[in-house]
């Protein structure tokens, strides 16, 4: 039994049940097979990430209070999650504010602001539009057109913040001495919000304000140049 195993081992490959012909063949198909394999410059590349991927990675970065955003301003706004398309907001930084300036369109009727966090876009698109439809000479720059119209550090995403987003900042940020401000540096100056003070049933004379220095909020003629803009952004 040993001798024909040997014996066997030193056979031709076609004595042993292959035919010179069939390892021929078996041969071609190898090289067709290898020949079908693409150059390695030829294999398609990975796909770029998805814009619903590049999202989930943005959102995945936790901001806190007082951080430096996205555009280089402060946040002072988390609303815990993502709705909307945006969670935090940022303010601008000092030498992005405006000069002081009447909040403008008076006799114009300005109608559908809101005062709540969060509605400072809106509120600013609202004002906009209404100037220009029923008063084209409107002072230009205002409060919502300076903000609307600012790029900072590429972004162009600005708006005139709502009145209760001002008292957010002034609460997150100023009195909670955050985001490297000096203590003096809102001493003497205001602020325009997006919100019109129709409180009283006029909707073409008043606007909110913030007082820098206390943190409180007023009301003043639209007309009145003693506050400044200082536009945010949602992200």
């Amino acid at each position: 039994m040993v001798i024909a195993l040997l014996i066997t081992g030193c056979l031709p490959l076609y004595v042993v049940g292959t035919t010179p012909g069939e390892v021929l063949a078996s041969r071609e198909t190898d090289k067709a097979t290898v020949s079908e394999t693409p150059p390695v410059d030829e294999i398609e590349a990975p796909a770029e990430p998805t814009a619903e991927i590049q999202t989930t990675v943005e959102e995945s970065t936790t901001y806190h209070l007082g951080d430096t955003g996205p555009a280089g301003g402060y946040v002072f706004y988390d609303k815990d999650s993502y709705s909307d398309g945006w969670r935090y907001m940022e303010l601008a930084p000092e030498d992005a504010e405006g000069d002081w300036m009447p909040w403008g369109g008076g006799g114009v009727s300005i109608t559908g602001t809101s005062t709540e966090v969060g509605t400072g876009y809106e509120n600013t698109k609202i004002i906009i539009s209404e100037f220009k439809n029923q008063d084209s000479n409107t002072v230009n720059p205002n409060p919502a057109s300076f903000c609307d119209q600012l790029v900072y550090n590429g972004y162009d995403d600005w708006f005139l913040p709502s009145r209760d987003e001002l008292s957010r900042i002034y609460q997150n940020l100023i009195a909670a001495k955050l985001g490297g401000f000096p203590e003096d540096t809102y001493a003497m100056k205001s602020y325009w919000s997006s919100s019109a003070d129709t409180s009283d049933g006029n909707t073409t004379a008043f606007a909110y304000y913030l007082i820098g220095s206390n943190g409180n909020i007023s009301s003043a003629n639209r007309q009145f140049p003693g506050a400044l803009p200082r536009a945010v952004r949602r992200f």
